[in-house]
């Protein structure tokens, strides 16, 4: 909406409304935490009521909730709190139409779910028919006016960003304001949670937060915007639900993984953009660390990624594995949100804009030379193929070997890198291993790197819950196939210049190699890793050596340039 009085919040240029910005002391509780508490419970209370008196086990499709509470509660607060200029200022706001470009960013939603749906048929899931993909068009097309007029987008955005965001932003910025809002939305979905935990479970959990940054940011550079905030709302919602439907159940958890994952992505796009909005005291350096958590972050990046990641990862992985959920989302979730989303913080923080443009590039750096691209790509299969041969556990393949070799890239660059292990290995070679190598060398880096990237995936060891000498022995094998890794990681790290993409794609040929159609389990996969750096490392470090004797006698048999 466009003001006469814009209020510029003094710690982040943060634009807030003066339908709340400037309240009477006389009438206003002096209490901010008040004024939310009191909001939640008209908005809870006013949308939960039929959840207490519905009948589900005669009328399974009985509406649990009316979405209208968030913002009556706003209306009603703002109108005792303001008065009636206010309210009515409240509700102009839902008029304003005159953003510019802003409207473009009800593309990102549209994005996101095609992007969903295609990385779930490249990871496997079935082709939907050309007539499902026109009807979920037809129908979502024609239930978003539906929804903006009598669904949830329009009876919360009152509440949710015209009442309690800029209630956050007089006390705290827009990461902490987002932050602080994304439970209380989540929250306010209780009773669909309870009744519906297959569509409001984990991925929806962490899709929310990503959306809550992106509307905050959103809300932010529009000048406080509920117009926009209505209709990003209302196709989120249709686009999500089209792209959901259009698989079957099974596959339905992988749609909403990938969504969620990008999501979290976007939301970390926003929260970047907003902090680096922030105004500094000296704008040509970073800020100073002043307080002693400042300070402990900055001396010890690593540290503070560790336990910011691994508490998120296995978290994630803990609950899929205890609740025997399918893996795929959650390993998402735990890719994006505790590793990349941990490594960016960090970087930004501790090295700013250009921290995250270095970290994000090697990510895409790929000029390395095919010979190398050649080794990354097809070393671990080779020598997967030759311990099958070797021990005779080859075995004939049930399908051409044309379409086993286009499997098998198509799982290894398209699924495994692009979708996976391209953003776990920004965090752990982009980050965690360059760092630890600038400082011990490359061989020390890996060797230390090796032991958080094993624990990441110690939930892992518990799938199927196994007996206890199974999941020792999983994790002494997990233990020793991630040395053996990361000192091959090391090492292609090093003869790449820094390339995280190399690395991933090397990532994903293990993995895949221990699905091979023409191998008769999946061990060789872990002796072959150990062959190819039993015949690599060596090799490559006399390479290594060779090429600088060469380069030192050519320095000292050549003329000095004129």
């Amino acid at each position: 909406m466009i003001h006469h009085d814009l209020t510029v919040h003094p710690a982040t240029a943060t634009i807030l409304p003066p339908s709340i910005q400037s309240t009477p002391a006389r009438r206003r509780p002096r209490s901010t935490t008040g004024q939310l508490l009191l909001f939640l419970v008209l908005a809870y209370g006013l949308s939960w009521w039929p959840w207490p008196i519905s009948d589900l086990a005669t009328q399974p499709d009985a509406a649990l909730m009316v979405p209208v509470g968030p913002s009556i509660a706003a209306v009603l607060l703002v109108l005792w709190l303001l008065g009636r200029g206010a309210a009515g200022q409240l509700l102009r706001s839902l008029a304003h139409v005159r953003l510019g470009r802003w409207w473009l960013v009800l593309l990102l939603p549209v994005l996101i779910g095609v992007t969903a749906a295609t990385a779930a048929i490249v990871a496997g899931a079935p082709v939907p028919e050309w007539e499902d993909v026109a009807s979920a068009g037809a129908v979502a097309l024609v239930t978003l006016p539906l929804l903006l007029v009598v669904g949830g987008p329009l009876g919360e955005e009152l509440g949710w960003r015209g009442f309690v965001l800029p209630t956050l932003l007089r006390r705290h910025g827009p990461i902490v304001a987002s932050l602080l809002l994304a439970p209380m939305w989540m929250a306010f979905h209780l009773p669909w949670i309870f009744h519906k935990p297959d569509q409001y479970g984990a991925p929806w959990a962490l899709a929310v937060v990503g959306m809550t940054f992106v509307m905050t940011w959103v809300y932010l550079r529009t000048e406080g915007s509920l117009l926009l905030a209505v209709v990003f709302h209302a196709v989120v919602n249709t686009t999500t639900a089209a792209a959901v439907q259009l698989f079957p159940t099974r596959d339905r958890e992988l749609v909403w993984g990938i969504a969620a994952a990008l999501w979290l992505m976007a939301g970390l796009v926003a929260a970047l953009r907003m902090r680096d909005g922030t105004p500094r005291t000296h704008p040509a350096r970073s800020p100073r660390p002043t307080t002693p958590r400042d300070r402990t972050l900055a001396r010890h990046p690593v540290a503070c990624f560790l336990t910011l990641a691994l508490s998120i990862g296995w978290g994630v992985l803990g609950t899929a594995v205890a609740l025997e959920l399918p893996m795929e989302p959650f390993l998402l979730a735990a890719d994006f949100g505790g590793l990349l989303g941990s490594a960016l913080l960090v970087t930004a923080f501790v090295d700013g804009r250009a921290g995250v443009r270095s970290l994000l590039s090697a990510a895409f750096r790929w000029r390395i030379g095919w010979g190398v691209a050649a080794a990354a790509l097809l070393a671990l299969p080779a020598g997967t193929l030759a311990v099958a041969a070797v021990t005779g556990t080859a075995v004939l393949p049930g399908e051409s070997r044309g379409a086993m070799v286009v499997g098998y890239l198509v799982a290894t660059l398209l699924t495994g890198t692009l979708l996976f292990n391209l953003w776990e290995e920004t965090a752990w070679a982009g980050f965690v291993q360059t760092r630890l190598a600038q400082r011990h060398g490359w061989l020390k880096g890996a060797a230390l790197t090796a032991l958080p990237f094993a624990a990441i995936h110690l939930p892992l060891a518990f799938v199927d819950h196994p007996s206890v000498t199974v999941v020792a022995v999983n994790v002494a094998v997990l233990f020793v196939v991630a040395v053996v890794f990361r000192l091959l990681a090391g090492l292609l790290l090093v003869r790449t210049g820094g390339s995280v993409l190399a690395v991933a794609v090397m990532h994903a040929s293990f993995n895949s190699s221990g699905s091979l159609t023409v191998v008769d389990g999946t061990w060789q996969s872990i002796v072959g890793l150990g062959l190819v750096a039993a015949l690599g490392i060596p090799l490559a470090r006399a390479t290594a050596r060779r090429s600088v004797r060469s380069e030192a006698g050519l320095s000292s048999a050549g003329t000095t340039p004129r």
